[in-house]
């Protein structure tokens, strides 16, 4: 990987398939995000005690905004066709997770692999869209890994569609 500073943002990485978004992890982002799990704020931060430590899962979770802005950018039309998640393979390094801090910034790559009739929904005909995702710090350590599926919502109801005419 070249020095992804010198990357513009929201593009592809230069002699690569991934595309890069910058995120910066603050404080307040966790706090909203540990509330909407309904979560102990103060299990996690202490202002007087002067500790915050992110959820593991806390900066994998931005990827979904790279994901939609990489759609985007893509001109996927999320009325006309939904996607739906249907698997996550998470990796964090809890090391490099126990040293976070408000305003660190993370770099997000993503990259498609190509779609296959051998990689489908449950031995269906769905074929799943396969990602790879890394979180990766300033230093080029990599923060986390994750292989994740998505899927058409409409070829679901179909597959549904079919099964129920079927019975």
């Amino acid at each position: 990987m070249p020095d992804l500073n010198t990357v513009a943002d929201k593009t592809l990485v230069p002699g690569t398939d991934y595309f890069l978004m910058r995120k910066w992890l603050q404080n307040g982002n966790v706090k909203n995000f540990l509330s909407g799990s309904l979560v102990e704020q103060s299990d996690y931060f202490d202002e007087l005690a002067h500790f915050a430590h992110y959820p593991e899962i806390f900066p994998c979770s931005l990827t979904s905004g790279v994901l939609l802005e990489k759609a985007q950018l893509e001109n996927h039309d999320f009325k006309a066709n939904p996607m739906v998640y249907t698997s996550h393979d998470i990796s964090v390094d809890r090391f490099l997770i126990k040293q976070l801090k408000n305003n660190d910034k993370v770099y997000i790559l993503v990259k498609q692999l190509p779609e296959s009739k051998n990689n489908t929904l449950n031995n269906t005909s769905i074929m799943l869209r396969t990602y790879e995702c890394y979180g990766v710090l300033d230093n080029q350590e990599i923060l986390f890994r994750i292989k994740l599926n998505l899927v058409p919502l409409e070829e679901i109801i179909k597959n549904l569609s079919l099964k129920a005419s079927k019975n």
